[in-house]
């Protein structure tokens, strides 16, 4: 027996479309000095944490709908929207796309680096370069601070620290920022440009610089103050082109390009507190020719990174011992070229790496503990080098194939388990930087400044036991109604595996705002279960919520 009961709760925003859903949205907190999730931090800097990781352990949305779309007035170039409590951060960068489609890479040689980095500074007669508030559930802009080239902020304890470049003498300025107000706390000059994004961790700041005169880069630490604390030199025409230093523990990773060479770097570890040279090895660098290297990553005491054969045209993930700087295992990927930052979730490594030959686009995921190959799949109408770097939730993948390339203004979305697609948006231009992740929602810019929100409309918003059955709580949270609604309960466990019951139905018409009580009786047993809910619409990707319970006679508990 199966009963439908109505009941009304709070509105929202609007549409859906396309597969598969999973586990309960919840939030899970992973502490850590390496800036990993406290209770503001959703996405509080570049690739999620100061270790570069790109993972999130909140959950995605499980379908494309449009929860808002804002339009800052002026481009955005490589940018990732930051999220710390309530708001979402993004800044407008250097005037960077990345290269024209190509066709053969090895035969295409960039600018010069004079050319280049004038090239960083240009903005349009009408632009509004800065960095921009919006409130991350309704997209509305909380304030603006003009700046030149600001580039991407990390938000420590309500405190915004973030570059930007003094146009007068071509050398970057320091801020710390009230992240409510946007109002200057403190600001100190630095004498050489900053190309990477913002690092904090352990109290302190990490930047990668590059000295306009000399043509050398350096890596940089701060104090929360901005007091200096140590400069490390690089080597002539060696520096970070938006690469993104990694720290973790007492060490701080991070990949170089060479200015000239084009195709040649390395990745280097320093002691985080003092500076101090560790260890380096060589690794494949596109960096300077194409407006970016990917960023080390760092993960249970070990550092990931790509790299390339250019005699045999082989690429690889490779994994280093974070301390000794010994390779712990290498992944060959065959005949294809990663641009990308890897990302790393508990025991899986995943990154895009192209085709030399055949130029199509792959998602691969990798046994981060042993660099066993589990499976790739194709990224769909990608048939250029694709140069995003994916992301990830506590279910899903998000990653826009042809980020820093200049011609993919799509944001695929795949399950983390098998890599099957859930579902794709096309935004109105081409998406430069990365998305990010919040509670249930995620964010992503296009260069005409464009800032876009997904959040599912459809959800199932509790699973509750009882007498004889369980409930589960089904809410429409968008502004329009929806329509044949198919659910499904289904209870299995119990001792010796006697409890398997299913029930299913249809939920003709769901006003904006409303939630419908479902239920599945009787549950009759002894024993622990999990209870599995589910619910679709034609052409909608399913929401899923899993409950563990305990059935004791007639009686249903939830336990998580």
């Amino acid at each position: 027996m199966m009963l439908v009961l109505s009941a009304t709760a709070f509105p929202a925003a609007g549409l859906l479309p396309m597969k598969a859903g999973s586990a309960e949205q919840t939030k899970q907190t992973e502490p850590g000095t390496t800036g990993r999730s406290a209770s503001n931090d959703v996405w509080p800097m570049f690739r999620h944490d100061a270790g570069n990781t790109g993972c999130s352990q909140f959950f995605a949305p499980n379908t494309n709908h449009l929860a808002w779309k804002h339009q800052i007035g002026t481009n955005i170039y490589q940018s990732t929207p930051i999220l710390y409590a309530d708001k979402l951060y993004i800044s407008t960068n250097f005037n960077s796309k990345g290269p024209p489609k190509i066709t053969n890479i090895f035969d295409t040689p960039p600018s010069s680096p004079s050319e280049f980095l004038q090239s960083l500074f240009e903005h349009k007669n009408n632009a509004s370069p800065g960095l921009y508030c919006l409130d991350a559930k309704t997209g509305d802009q909380l304030w603006s601070r003009p700046m030149n080239t600001p580039t991407d902020p990390a938000i420590v304890d309500n405190k915004i620290y973030v570059t930007d470049t003094n146009l007068n003498t071509y050398m970057s300025e320091l801020y710390c920022l009230d992240a409510a107000t946007g109002n200057t706390i403190w600001q100190k000059s630095i004498n050489s440009v900053v190309l990477s994004p913002t690092i904090v961790a352990n109290e302190k700041i990490y930047l990668g610089g590059l000295d306009m005169s000399g043509y050398y880069g350096s890596v940089q630490c701060y104090d929360l103050s901005g007091n200096l604390l140590w400069n490390h030199p690089l080597q002539t025409y060696e520096a970070l082109w938006f690469s993104a230093p990694a720290v973790s523990g007492n060490n701080i990773y991070f990949i170089t390009s060479n200015i000239y060479s084009y195709y040649t770097g390395n990745l280097y570890c320093l002691n985080a507190a003092t500076g101090q040279f560790l260890w380096s090895h060589p690794v494949f660098s596109f960096g300077y020719a194409y407006s970016l290297t990917p960023s080390a990553v760092c993960a249970d005491a070990n550092v990931y990174v790509v790299d390339f054969n250019i005699d045999t045209y082989e690429g690889s993930l490779i994994c280093y011992n974070g301390t000794t700087g010994t390779p712990e295992w290498t992944c060959y990927l065959g005949g294809a070229l990663s641009f990308a930052s890897p990302t790393v979730c508990e025991d899986s490594v995943y990154l895009i790496a192209t085709s030399v030959s055949s130029y199509e686009n792959w998602l691969y995921r990798i046994d981060s503990t042993n660099g066993t190959y589990l499976w790739r799949v194709p990224l769909p109408y990608s048939s250029y080098f694709g140069f995003g770097s994916p992301i990830c939730s506590a279910d899903k993948i998000l990653v826009s194939p042809g980020s820093y390339g200049g011609y993919s203004n799509e944001l695929y979305c795949f399950e983390r388990e098998d890599g099957m697609q859930d579902w794709q948006f096309m935004t109105d231009s081409y998406i430069l930087g990365g998305p990010s992740i919040g509670n249930g929602r995620a964010y992503v810019a296009d260069n005409a400044g464009n800032i876009y929100a997904f959040e599912d409309v459809l959800k199932v918003q509790a699973v509750l036991g009882g007498f004889l059955g369980v409930n589960a709580l089904i809410q429409n949270t968008g502004n329009a109604t929806l329509t044949n609604i198919s659910w499904n309960i289904s209870v299995v466990g119990g001792s010796l595996g006697m409890i398997n019951r299913t029930g299913f139905g249809t939920i003709q018409e769901l006003q904006a705002g409303k939630i419908r009580i479902i239920r599945l009786i009787p549950i009759i047993g002894l024993g622990n279960v999990e209870i599995i809910v589910k619910a679709t619409m034609p052409d909608m990707s399913t929401i899923k919520k899993v409950k563990q319970g305990l059935v004791l006679g007639s009686v249903c508990l939830i336990l998580r």
